[in-house]
């Protein structure tokens, strides 16, 4: 990689990059245009937003909730498409570069046309992100193992640790590479301790640093472990992964093609085993799509150290049609509705709603209550935010208890037990409020208004 970096055309590689960046613009904003995109895109717009704009700035939504980077890029593009556009632009121009030099022209059309990569490129940017990074630790391993020189084991600790503000996860997974160092023939085991202390700690100290951040300013030193929001979740489930096995089929079969560096190679299978052994929720968002492209990622960057045959070939362009295949009938809500959304048929539009309630909000004057952890797309959706008293304001509680004379609106969840309001109020759902009367369904949403 790090000679494909000293002979690039600096021009054309931005003019690549040009090109990906208008493709996957067009793809991200023609669906959120048609109100349809990622949940979790829509809450790392909805937090960045009141970090930057909130009266007051909820500062603590740069990172005590959600990994900091992606809040970090929301908060300098605003808006979805273009965050998406910008990190789709960038890594796919990468390794179309990449692949160039090789002349791999399957391996190319991997990424242009595996359903996959257009899902994650368009729609889940942070976990593309994250592969891509975590394909450069191993591979700047493999290059440190090969040549002994210190720049590859800086450079790979370095990025390994800027994995944590992308994905929490990445601590626990970077113990998979602690046996190569360990078991290293010919060093002293003073060199090997110091060896790993190199590649571990930048992520440690990031890791310590943050949890001392998260324990000055929410008292829990492991506040941001403990809130991400349980509905990103998801459990490892042992048929998806064998669907995305058969999804990445040219990696496995790249493995036979490897030369040297099978050990590195594997990593992308050790978060799926951890995770499932330990029955731990996987922040890495185990699906068919996600890990087929995390295959494909790493299948991009050991290419160099493959024979690649005819065999792997012909997988590649299997890979592509099956794809389309198993997001059909394995994938999971998301990737249904983005195959549906791609292929021209009906999808979910899950912003359909939010923007209806926003422009009531948007149309009418005064103070709107409400609990942003329920309608947070509502909330990336309301023009002027001043409007809005949220469960983080210091005048939130006060006026909870009386909203009459304080607030002009009260907006609930007809739905959800979870919205601070639901809880207060036993009786709201069955609309009899002392202070307030009820107004209307919006959505789904139950209005109050209050004189």
């Amino acid at each position: 990689m790090e000679t494909y970096l000293s002979r690039k055309n600096s021009f054309t590689f931005f003019l690549t990059f040009f090109v990906y960046f208008l493709l996957y613009l067009f793809i991200s904003a023609s669906a959120f245009y048609n109100d349809f995109t990622h949940d979790r895109i829509i809450a790392f717009a909805e937090k960045a937003r009141l970090a930057v704009e909130g009266h007051p700035p909820r500062l603590e939504n740069t990172g005590f909730v959600y990994p900091p980077l992606p809040i970090l890029l929301f908060a300098i593009f605003k808006y979805p498409f273009l965050v998406q556009a910008f990190v789709g632009g960038l890594v796919a121009a990468w390794l179309f570069h990449f692949l160039k030099e090789k002349k791999d022209l399957f391996l190319l059309a991997l990424l242009h046309f595996h359903l996959g990569f257009l899902y994650l490129l368009g729609f889940e940017f942070d976990t593309l992100l994250f592969f891509f990074m975590s394909a450069f630790v191993s591979y700047s391993l493999l290059r440190y193992f090969q040549t002994g020189l210190s720049l590859h084991l800086f450079s790979a600790g370095l990025v390994n640790g800027f994995t944590f503000f992308v994905n929490f996860s990445s601590l626990i997974l970077s113990i998979y590479y602690l046996p190569l160092f360990l078991l290293r023939k010919g060093e002293s085991l003073q060199k090997r301790i110091g060896l790993i202390t190199v590649f571990l700690s930048p992520i440690l100290f990031f890791f310590l640093a943050y949890s001392y951040l998260n324990y000055l300013f929410k008292e829990d030193f492991f506040y941001y472990l403990k809130s991400v929001p349980r509905e990103f979740y998801h459990e490892p489930e042992l048929k998806l992964f064998l669907a995305s096995l058969l999804g990445g089929l040219p990696y496995l079969l790249g493995f036979f093609a490897l030369r040297e560096g099978r050990y590195f190679y594997l990593f992308p299978l050790f978060p799926w085993l951890v995770f499932s052994a330990f029955s731990f929720p996987d922040t890495l968002y185990l699906s068919i799509f996600s890990y087929s492209v995390f295959y494909l990622i790493f299948l991009f960057v050991f290419s160099p150290y493959m024979k690649v045959n005819r065999t792997l070939k012909l997988s590649s362009l299997l890979a592509i049609l099956l794809s389309y295949l198993l997001a059909f009938y394995y994938g999971n809500l998301w990737e249904k509705n983005f195959l549906s959304f791609f292929l021209g048929g009906n999808h979910i539009r899950n912003l359909e709603d939010a923007r209806v309630l926003a422009n009531f909000i948007n149309q009418r004057e005064g103070k709107f209550l409400m609990d942003d952890k329920v309608f947070y797309r509502e909330v990336f959706f309301v023009k002027d935010l001043k409007k809005l008293v949220l469960p983080y304001m210091y005048s939130y509680n006060t006026y909870l208890l009386s909203p009459a004379g304080n607030v002009n609106y009260i907006i609930t969840s007809q739905n959800s037990r979870d919205d601070v309001y639901n809880n207060y109020k036993d009786d709201i759902l069955r609309y009899k409020l002392d202070e307030c009367y009820f107004y209307g369904r919006i959505s789904n949403a139950i209005v109050f208004k209050c004189n």
